[in-house]
């Protein structure tokens, strides 16, 4: 969705998001194993439980509210793309530094971008 905007804004860049999906799953999963251990030593100090399940227990629990922090985020990621495809002159206005840092996070993926001139608002970023 949010490269599609890109297009129809006039941009032709290859751009993804997909990245952070990726450091995202890698968070939850090591989230989930470290959950994982913690509950396993737990489950084996105490007695009548067995390691592996207590480990298995704090594993899913762990993976289940990491998922949840990890799809907020995701979807904050994603708004902040949109409101700087849809109206970058706008979220200059308003967050002029986080503006500057996203723009120069793209600059360092595509040196071209700095330039760029989005077709509807003659906005450079």
């Amino acid at each position: 969705m949010v490269i599609e905007l890109f297009g129809e804004r006039g941009c032709q860049m290859i751009m993804t998001d997909g990245l952070n999906m990726y450091v995202l799953n890698a968070i939850v999963w090591i989230t989930g194993l470290i959950c994982g251990v913690i509950g396993g030593i737990i489950a084996s100090v105490s007695e009548g439980m067995n390691a592996w399940a207590g480990f298995g227990l704090a594993f899913l629990i762990g993976i289940i509210f990491s998922f949840i922090m990890a799809n907020t985020l995701q979807g904050a990621i994603k708004g902040v793309l949109i409101c700087y495809v849809d109206h970058p002159g706008k979220l200059n206005e308003i967050h002029p530094e986080d503006t500057k840092m996203l723009g120069d996070a793209i600059a360092l993926v595509f040196p071209s971008a700095r330039q760029f001139q989005f077709t509807n608002d003659n906005v450079t970023v």
